[in-house]
């Protein structure tokens, strides 16, 4: 009697657990028939995170002994938003525009951990960033978790402001474009058929606007480099809405 009650427990308990497979797979094939019959078309994104920057200008200061300092700005925020157009489903071509503001600043780069050379607050920029990129997935974009690579070219608009705070700063023309590039890598985590996240980051090669024509000019220290381009470094989470097709 109590091999028959064990065996008829043992019964019901794989008819359990053969009823839950069957469940949770069903679901899952309807899922993956579903992503199959559809493909994306359109992708909305808002996003928003940090902006560091490169050097601007390097400059020696000072009677000797001289200390060496750069021209750079602070980290700040970085908004922004994009569309998408998919003619692959692993690949999105994507128009985007940033907007990071942030201030000049000088920092001491003699070498020796001195911050004498450190100089804050020296006028307000802003870059307002328009880029186009092909976005390559590095599987099915419909998968939950979905890494990928970016990368295109880019137009900035720099603008500055409220130079006359330490007269460091001057310029003929406020508003400079210059040309770049940029490329960067990402992971895509799905939330549902319609909606995602983003976390991404990008690094921008960017025309320097102290450098060519009618550029912003530092009045004091003595400049040795003035590099063409400036690093961009963007760091976001964003969020989508994709709308699929047939």
């Amino acid at each position: 009697m109590r091999g028959q009650a064990q065996r008829r427990r043992a019964a019901v308990v794989a008819v359990a657990v053969v009823a839950f497979t069957i469940s949770a797979v069903t679901p899952a094939r309807a899922q993956e028939e579903e992503a199959r019959a559809v493909r994306p078309s359109l992708t909305v994104e808002l996003y928003g995170g940090g902006a560091g920057f490169g050097r601007f200008v390097e400059q020696h200061v000072g009677p000797p002994p001289t200390f060496q300092r750069e021209l750079t700005a602070a980290e700040a925020f970085a908004l922004g938003g994009s569309l998408g157009l998919w003619p692959w489903a692993k690949t999105s071509v994507r128009l985007a525009v940033t907007y990071a503001p942030t201030e000049l600043e000088y920092r001491d780069d003699t070498g020796t951990g001195s911050k004498a050379g450190d100089q804050e607050h020296l006028a307000d920029l802003s870059a307002l960033v328009f880029s186009g990129e092909v976005m390559r997935f590095l599987v099915d974009s419909r998968r939950r978790l979905a890494p990928y690579a970016t990368g295109g070219v880019a137009v900035v608009r720099w603008g500055l402001a409220d130079q006359q705070r330490v007269d460091d700063i001057s310029a003929v023309h406020e508003r400079q474009t210059r040309l770049g590039a940029l490329g960067g890598v990402g992971l895509q985590v799905r939330l549902g058929w319609a909606l995602a996240t983003r976390l991404e980051l990008n690094s921008f090669a960017l025309g320097n606007p102290f450098d060519g024509r009618d550029s912003y000019l530092t009045t004091t220290g003595t400049t040795f480099d003035e590099p063409s381009t400036v690093w961009l470094t963007r760091i976001t989470l964003g969020l989508t809405y994709t709308r699929m097709r047939p």
